[in-house]
């Protein structure tokens, strides 16, 4: 009997984390959170006039990422509610400043709030299990990444 790769062993109801953009200085950086936590892991780090529950779907704002350390960037926050977006569940981008430092000390601060680091294609596997893409969409979007 053939074992499962490792990755379609963990859960699928929790809410992970990770750094969305390749690893490098640039200009821009974007960290996403996916699952039911995602709209709580993120109010403990977003500050803006409107509380990031209050944001609607589809939706991007201005605001800024308040860090534990300390550390605060002005950044855009994207949000895409369930059923309404890439993974099928609650989905939050933070594009902030693209210093690598910066983007991890977030990545940090979501786990601490409860995410789980996402491991490579994690994102794209919960688009499959939602029914949000196709195996051979997400061939292609590999493809297209390559």
């Amino acid at each position: 009997m053939h074992k499962l790769p490792p990755i379609l062993e963990f859960p699928r109801d929790d809410t992970i984390v990770a750094i969305a953009t390749p690893p490098g200085r640039a200009a821009l950086g974007i960290v996403r959170i996916s699952g039911p936590e995602a709209i709580n892991i993120v109010s403990n780090l977003w500050s803006s006039k409107k509380a990031v529950e209050k944001l609607p779907g589809g939706s991007a704002n201005v605001g800024s990422v308040k860090l534990p350390n300390g550390i605060s960037d002005t950044a855009v926050i994207t949000v895409w509610r369930c059923p309404k977006s890439y993974t099928g569940q609650d989905l939050i981008e933070l594009t902030l400043h693209g210093s690598p430092a910066l983007l991890a000390e977030v990545e940090k601060a979501a786990i601490t709030f409860g995410a789980r680091a996402a491991a490579p294609g994690e994102f794209t596997l919960r688009a499959i299990m939602n029914g949000k893409l196709s195996v051979s969409e997400a061939g292609a979007i590999s493809a297209l990444i390559e």
